[in-house]
């Protein structure tokens, strides 16, 4: 009944038989009774609670939990706010670092592009290996010897070279080229058929 009768008022105010603020006034003192009855009535709904199952390192009293945030799921002290101890979810890929030979991890930008980096838990603490796609164990490029990794692209996976200015890529962007001139070509040369069949005709 409400939303029919919403959009009585609003056909009116369309065909100009009425003005919009007159009908925002008689809506908006309506609503926001609802709105408020609703925010003190309406039970609130608790999301189960996903325990780690480990002590919060910082202040030794809290309980690690699961949490979701505006970048997606992450741990976080049971004592929050007092305690604001957080870290990031590990989510191992299985493949190895080519720069130290730690475990590769995926990680989330503030974005939500997922990328890669070493879990710098190897022999350097302090590797800054980091990649857009998942690298390749044993893998390396014929021409310039750099680590493969595994790209994916329309729900199709492949290997390319780590390294972005490997001559491997300029040749795929080149043969790319190539094969939408040839294309184009073709298109070009149909319609030029086409047309002469239809100047002969006439």
């Amino acid at each position: 009944h409400f939303t029919a009768s919403m959009e009585g008022e609003l056909d009116k105010v369309e065909e100009g038989s009425k003005e919009w603020t007159s009908v925002l006034q008689g809506f908006y003192p309506g609503f926001h009774e609802l709105v408020e009855k609703a925010d003190t009535q309406v039970a609130k709904i608790e999301m189960p609670k996903q325990e780690v199952g480990r002590k919060c390192p910082e202040c030794n009293e809290g309980d690690l939990l699961i949490k979701e945030g505006r970048f997606g799921k992450f741990i976080a002290c049971s004592r929050f706010p007092e305690c604001r101890y957080t870290e990031a979810i590990v989510v191992e890929t299985g493949a190895h670092c080519p720069q130290c030979g730690s475990n590769v991890i995926e990680r989330k930008s503030k974005r939500g592009r997922l990328f890669y980096t070493c879990d710098k838990k190897g022999k350097d603490a302090n590797c800054d290996f980091i990649s857009w796609n998942v690298p390749v164990d044993g893998a390396f490029c014929e021409v310039c010897g750099t680590y493969m990794v595994e790209k994916r692209a329309r729900g199709q996976s492949y290997r390319v070279c780590g390294n972005k200015d490997c001559s491997t890529h300029a040749k795929k962007s080149t043969s790319a080229k190539s094969s939408s001139a040839a294309k184009g070509s073709k298109r070009s040369k149909k319609s030029s058929s086409s047309t002469a069949e239809t100047e002969a005709e006439a």
